[in-house]
């Protein structure tokens, strides 16, 4: 369709990787393990307490850290804090919006790396639905079977509707 996109493996999250740590190191006195997922980073807990470096402290430099290096990894669209996403409430619209919505205390990264537009990270082959881009939010329900009218609609739908539409068309 024209779109520019492309697939990042090995090299260019590599050398974030690699700039990640040097750095954070660097300006915490300690090799830290920094575990990437739940689409962000978190720090390595155990270690962290080990060392007697707060969370709290090890956090905010892990952000500060990551603001520094991302300008250099094109694929980084923008990055948040714990704390900020935290504080995100009511008007917040856009990314904040979406960050808002999708905060969770327990199970959100200590940094949250949103990704650039139209890439995979990681993944040689397949697609996924882990960013906060338009197209993987926006993915088609299709139903088919007995009890299902072949038609078309184009009203916004959610994962919510699908049991209790299932289970109207059961009697349920």
């Amino acid at each position: 369709r024209g779109v520019a996109s492309g697939r990042l493996i090995d090299g260019e999250v590599g050398a974030f990787r690699k700039s990640l740590r040097e750095r954070l190191t660097s300006a915490l006195g300690h090799d830290i393990r920094v575990e990437r997922g739940n689409g962000g980073l978190a720090l390595d807990r155990k270690a962290l307490a080990d060392t007697g470096i707060a969370l709290e402290d090890a956090s905010d430099v892990l952000l500060e850290v990551v603001r520094e290096i991302a300008p250099v990894h094109p694929w980084i669209e923008a990055v948040y804090g714990f704390h900020e996403i935290a504080a995100l409430y009511g008007a917040a619209t856009g990314l904040d919006g979406l960050m808002r919505d999708s905060f969770h205390p327990e199970r959100v990264t200590d940094v949250v790396l949103l990704q650039s537009p139209n890439l995979l990270l990681g993944m040689r082959n397949g697609t996924s639905h882990g960013t906060h881009h338009w197209y993987d939010r926006h993915v088609p329900l299709v139903l088919y079977g007995p009890g299902f009218e072949a038609t078309r609609r184009s009203d916004a739908v959610g994962s919510q509707d699908v049991l209790p539409t299932l289970l109207g068309q059961l009697g349920v």
